[in-house]
């Protein structure tokens, strides 16, 4: 790179630059340029400034020129990796900071920066590691602390992220975004208050902060305290930070909140979240059809079968069908809100899904005969591919299946409903002991969708499952249901309680300690082996 005292017309536009006068900077860059095309120090600090105007593939066709000449300039190694970095282009930014550090190991931004792309690449692990280092050379700031705590809590080493967080607050204490993961963090620790109180720090310092608003959300739905849960749930719509929620089918229809007449009105309701909570949220089309409207449902397509016979729904659809002329359309999800439901007005019937009688009539048949108490298994929840902010979630609801193997029993016939989804590798099969085998009848490749399924589980006993779609499904056919959830569990099945207001059928098995599933299936062995004496 030519030094800046060597070329004073490049000293004085670094000085300008420097002083945040980018746009003279830019303008002697420029000149330098059209008398020294292959200048390396004037086309890697064009691109530093087509990046801050956030101009990211000019920046890096600008580096990419830089280090062609000068293939050891460090910082133009680290403005590509930033410019990689904005365009999401988060492999390649790796590798080019890792090229930065090779030349210049002491850069805080190039470790922290790598950091970041390692974070939105989820290799989690390496990326507190490069964070880590990052604080060695410069501890002072808090964003590194911040997104440290990020990598932690997406690894489950909740008390670790809290440290991190608590010290990024210390160093800025009005940093919304600490306050925030903060708040979400003590709710997986099972302090909601404490939760809360973060929470509504974040909204106090950025009241437009949505994914603030839904993290309180969830801490006071977890509560019980559902009045002011629903509707702050809503915020999940503006939350621009997750890929979950899709935006409302028809948004040129009008929104239902419970507040206009449906008589002789046409109502969409659809899916916005996963197989479960359509399965939970169901439920509220009969109420919406005792308004007096005609209700459209409309759900993915592994769904359809299963509820076109649901109380209260005049058609099933699924996403890619049109719906049709319709006066309203509703998330199911904001159902809860559009009824005002409290925790006493959940409806929770006994049932309020069927199998078909011609398919539990065929399953019955193929299940053959009775060898004992007939139990249902699920060890692992499904991946949703297109969602990685769950992965995280999900790894920690599942259970090692030879786990499994101490609930063999010479009276229990163990039936797997581990149906992978589409697109997701065949889940693993609890493997062989010393000591025998888990007796396990699986016949879930004949599982085509949750009809099938749930003519299957009309024929079982009892469904031991881990938090996913068929415990649900279960729950809704009044099947005996038994879930066993993770120390940090979802939102819906409340606070130290065994029991579901919302499924009277199922019984929670619950971690005591984050991670540890050993007592989870100990109590569940002794309570099966009680039940089967």
């Amino acid at each position: 790179m030519t030094r800046v005292s060597e070329d004073p017309t490049f000293a004085r536009a670094v000085a300008l630059h420097r002083r945040g006068d980018i746009g003279a900077a830019e303008q002697l860059y420029q000149q330098i340029l059209r008398q020294q095309p292959r200048h390396a120090g004037a086309l890697h600090l064009l691109g530093s400034i087509h990046l801050q105007r956030g101009k990211a593939a000019e920046a890096l066709v600008a580096c990419e020129a830089a280090l062609a000449v000068e293939p050891g300039n460090a910082g133009a190694q680290q403005t590509r990796g930033d410019a990689l970095h904005d365009l999401e282009r988060y492999v390649p930014a790796i590798e080019a900071y890792d090229r930065c550090l090779a030349l210049n190991p002491g850069s805080f931004v190039a470790w922290s920066n790598r950091g970041s792309a390692l974070l939105h690449s989820r290799r989690f692990e390496e990326a507190v590691t490069s964070y880590e280092r990052a604080l060695a050379l410069q501890g002072s700031l808090a964003n590194p602390h911040l997104n440290r705590g990020a990598a932690l809590q997406e690894l489950g080493r909740f008390e670790a992220a809290l440290e991190s967080f608590d010290r990024a607050i210390a160093l800025e204490r009005d940093l919304a975004a600490a306050h925030a993961n903060r708040g979400c963090t003590l709710d997986c620790l099972g302090r909601p208050q404490e939760a809360l109180a973060s929470s509504e720090r974040a909204i106090a310092l950025q009241p437009d902060y949505a994914a603030a608003h839904v993290n309180r959300a969830l801490t006071l739905l977890r509560l019980g305290r559902f009045a002011a849960a629903w509707a702050e749930y809503e915020w999940r719509w503006r939350n621009t930070e997750s890929a979950l929620w899709r935006d409302r089918r028809q948004s040129s229809v009008p929104l239902w909140l419970g507040r206009e007449p449906l008589t002789a009105r046409t109502i969409l309701l659809h899916a916005e979240q996963g197989y479960g909570d359509t399965l939970q949220f169901c439920r509220y089309a009969r109420l919406v059809r005792e308004r007096g409207a005609r209700v459209i449902l409309e759900v993915p397509a592994a769904l359809t079968r299963l509820l076109s016979g649901l109380e209260g729904v005049a058609r099933v659809i699924s996403p890619d069908e049109p719906a049709g002329d319709v006066d309203f359309q509703c998330p199911l999800m904001s159902l809860p809100l559009a009824f005002g439901t409290m925790l006493e007005t959940i409806p929770a019937a006994q049932r309020y899904l069927t199998g078909e009688p011609e398919l539990v009539a065929r399953w019955r048949a193929r299940l053959g005969e009775r060898r004992g108490f007939r139990v249902g298994l699920v060890w692992s929840g499904g991946l949703r591919p297109n969602e990685p902010q769950w992965w995280s979630a999900n790894a920690r609801r599942n259970i090692e299946p030879q786990r499994l193997l101490e609930l063999q029993h010479p009276r229990i016939e163990y039936v797997s409903l581990q149906k992978a989804q589409p697109g997701e590798p065949a889940p693993p099969e609890p493997r062989r002991a010393s000591s025998g085998d888990l007796r396990l009848l699986d016949l879930t490749r004949e599982l085509s969708d949750f009809a099938q399924t749930a003519a299957l589980i009309e024929n079982l006993d009892l469904v031991v499952s881990v938090d996913t779609a068929t415990a649900h499904l279960a729950a809704a056919l009044g099947k005996p249901t038994w879930i066993l959830s993770r120390f940090d569990g979802c939102w819906r099945w409340l606070l130290g309680r065994s029991d579901s207001p919302w499924y009277p059928s199922v019984r929670l098995f619950r971690q005591q300690t984050p991670g540890s599933w050993d007592d989870v299936v100990r109590q569940v062995r002794d309570e099966l082996f009680r039940l089967v004496a």
